[in-house]
């Protein structure tokens, strides 16, 4: 995340499903559900860690997880 905000941690939730993959193997739906909205998140400021957050998805998921999943 080479374009984090200085004052905010945009690798936060990427840090978080790391740390429960490695503790569980698996996320918690909660991790889930913010990983979903990251993927689709809108806003340009956001705009660059949208790819990242897609990737992340498909390597545990095998698709890109939507915010509806989570309703």
């Amino acid at each position: 995340m080479e374009g984090n905000r200085k004052t905010y941690n945009d690798a936060g939730v990427a840090e978080k499903v790391l740390e429960e993959i490695q503790r569980r193997g698996y996320l918690s739906k909660t991790t889930a559900k913010r990983l979903a909205a990251w993927c689709n998140t809108e806003g340009k400021v956001f705009q660059v860690g949208v790819p990242l957050a897609r990737e992340i998805s498909l390597a545990i998921y095998g698709r890109v997880l939507r915010d509806e999943e989570f309703d």
